[in-house]
């Protein structure tokens, strides 16, 4: 851990960090690590999987990050435990809306259709300069009737908005479980979003597994 922040430190030239599985990370060596990134500011792409965000000293640190790394365009939060009070917290909603950050993924971290009241809010507060343009919320058992009221406020949002779409891409993978749920949502969203992708649950590799997941 101490070698990782010596490289956040003084490492001039990283501009992409990718941190899987440290499951075992104590909090003040997490909290350490956000505060070293959100003090050089030199990220443009920030990659954390498998490592538990479900407490508040890591939820305020990684808050941080987002705030003060003004040049991240990336920010991948793959199954990270996030949890609803950190998605929907008015300091989480605040910090990605006024980043520059074009591409989120928060996939596989089982927040329910909240992860959309969350988006959504992110896009009406950066109105009328949309800079999120790529979101991939897959796997987080949402069901149909959230992704067509998601589809709903998008539409809201596009009124006030120059372009024709919103988002470039929306990755919504596994979350909608039949082929007729799966039609309904590329059909609302096809004027929506220039790409999208919703892979029915049936189509997942270990289908029993999944199940047993939800």
């Amino acid at each position: 851990m101490a070698h990782l922040l010596l490289v956040l430190k003084h490492d001039q030239g990283l501009r992409r960090l990718t941190w899987h599985n440290a499951h075992k990370i104590l909090n003040e060596e997490f909290t350490s690590a956000m505060e070293t990134l959100a003090d050089v500011n030199r990220l443009e792409y920030l990659e954390i999987k498998f490592l538990l965000i479900s407490c508040k000293e890591r939820e305020e640190a990684l808050i941080k990050v987002i705030s003060n790394a003004t040049n991240l365009r990336v920010l991948n939060l793959s199954d990270c435990d996030l949890q609803h009070q950190l998605v929907l917290s008015d300091g989480f909603i605040e910090a990605l809306a006024s980043s520059n950050i074009r591409e989120l993924c928060l996939s596989e971290n089982k927040l329910g259709n909240k992860v959309l009241t969350a988006i959504t809010r992110v896009l009406k507060a950066q109105q009328p300069n949309i800079k999120l343009t790529s979101i991939d919320i897959s796997e987080n058992c949402i069901d149909v009737d959230g992704l067509l009221e998601f589809a709903e406020s998008l539409g809201t949002v596009m009124s006030n908005h120059s372009h024709s779409t919103i988002l470039r891409k929306l990755t919504a993978d596994y979350n909608v479980r039949s082929c007729e749920e799966q039609e309904i949502v590329l059909k609302v969203f096809s004027a929506l979003v220039r790409e999208i992708s919703v892979k029915g649950i049936s189509n997942y590799s270990n289908f029993a597994e999944f199940e047993a997941q939800m």
